[in-house]
């Protein structure tokens, strides 16, 4: 249940950065995906070549196939980064810590406020109804 709760946040941030208007640009994700693909193609880094190469071939697609749904990954995982990013540089802008260690202690209880606020105020939709306080309401 944690798992399905925590894709749901993370859903709910990328919806937040989009409303806010901090999604990613194509070029962008494109340039993080190229590092990555220089990352896994290094010497070094056999085992993960390897294994994305077998999970390629179970899922029966080309490599360039492959990298275009990494790019979707990508740009949620990048568009969530930069809210989360821009949230921190307002909290550390409000707030004055002596230590790094107690900055990020206070901004990981905001940033879970955070996240448990976007949760608490969601409307869920079940079946084209909505779903509050664990009540179905018809629309």
């Amino acid at each position: 249940m944690k798992s399905c709760r925590k894709k749901y946040i993370n859903e709910l941030m990328l919806q937040e950065a989009e409303k806010k208007g901090m999604g990613v640009s194509q070029t962008e994700v494109v340039e993080a995906v190229e590092k990555a693909k220089k990352y896994i193609n290094m010497n070094e880094n056999i085992d993960e070549k390897n294994a994305i190469d077998a999970f390629i071939d179970g899922l029966d697609i080309t490599e360039d196939e492959y990298w275009n749904l990494v790019q979707k990954v990508y740009y949620r995982l990048l568009t969530r980064d930069k809210l989360q990013h821009h949230l921190r540089q307002q909290f550390k802008s409000r707030h004055d810590y002596e230590t790094q260690e107690q900055l990020e202690s206070a901004f990981s209880k905001y940033i879970q406020n955070y996240k448990q606020e976007l949760f608490d105020n969601a409307e869920i939709k079940y079946n084209h109804k909505y779903v509050k306080d664990k009540k179905i309401v018809l629309e």
